[in-house]
């Protein structure tokens, strides 16, 4: 997750507008990266792609199984 977010173009943007209801700070892993979090609610989130979560609820939904 670390090297995607350093490859995220929406990420760079954010982390350049000081006005982002977002406030990131980058967290060491043990693999001497950094993980981007949202820590605006008090609580650690690691920051997501939109896209890449958009992407993966419309697959899951088209690819579940429906009963019937």
């Amino acid at each position: 997750m670390a090297e995607e977010q350093n490859a995220d173009p929406e990420l760079a943007e954010l982390l350049a507008n000081p006005e982002s209801s977002l406030k990131l700070q980058h967290l060491e892993t043990g693999k001497n990266q950094k993980l981007y979090c949202d820590v605006s609610t008090g609580s650690l989130r690691p920051y997501v792609f939109r896209k890449s979560y958009d992407d993966l609820c419309l697959n899951t939904c088209i690819t579940s199984p429906t009963r019937g």
